[in-house]
């Protein structure tokens, strides 16, 4: 969960290396939380949308990136 939510612009970290907290849980937009992966297809954790242009599929940050997909960090946070 650390490292998904470095793609989510409502969450942040606290803390230091090796004991980050996630804060910011609370702001996340409804339209990422309680929504299908379209790689893993659960519906757990928050997700992130494709930032290609007309693509409509969302996905966990991990998953996209276990995948292969290019996750850039100035396009994530455009498109979300």
């Amino acid at each position: 969960m650390q490292v998904d939510a470095l793609w989510h612009p409502e969450t942040f970290l606290l803390g230091g290396p090796g004991c980050a907290v996630v804060s910011g849980l609370e702001s996340l937009r409804p339209d990422r939380v309680g929504v299908p992966c379209a790689i893993c297809h659960l519906s757990q954790g928050a997700v992130t949308k494709c930032c290609q242009s007309g693509c409509p599929h969302v996905f966990h940050p991990l998953c996209g990136r276990n995948c292969g997909l290019y996750l850039s960090e100035w396009l994530a946070a455009s498109a979300n």
